[in-house]
């Protein structure tokens, strides 16, 4: 059995963010080692079914989170990982971006935690099609 969009997204994802050398976590998960990148699933849905067509939306965020003294750095994983953002594909499934065709960027210092990071956050919803026709 195939996994669902969903699933086959996610995995693709880790991988892109992994070949940038980033250590990929979960929202879950505590980030033990930078440089990182936290993926997150904002919700899923699907939107529309018609004959042999299924339709979902998942908007994701990502957080690449580098040392207080890496900015710069955060910054060129962030725009490498847009980019390549752009290039996902899904066997079986036809996919795009929802949102205008770009990821937005946003960057921010983080003191939550017992040390000063910084953090480029980048959110972007992919439409996928799923379709025995494909």
């Amino acid at each position: 059995m195939t996994d669902p969009p969903i699933i086959r997204l996610y995995e693709t994802l880790v991988d892109t963010a992994n070949s940038l050398g980033l250590n990929v976590y979960s929202q879950a998960q505590d980030i033990e080692n930078l440089p990182a990148c936290r993926i997150s699933l904002l919700s899923g849905d699907n939107v529309n079914q018609l004959k042999n067509v299924r339709q979902y939306s998942y908007p994701f965020q990502f957080d690449v989170v580098t040392d207080k003294d890496e900015l710069t750095l955060g910054l060129t994983y962030a725009y490498q990982l847009m980019k390549m953002l752009g290039q996902v594909e899904v066997a079986g499934c036809a996919i795009s971006f929802a949102d205008n065709g770009t990821p937005s960027l946003t960057s921010t210092v983080d003191t939550s935690t017992n040390r000063t990071l910084n953090r480029q956050i980048i959110r972007t919803t992919y439409q996928i099609i799923e379709s025995a026709v494909l």
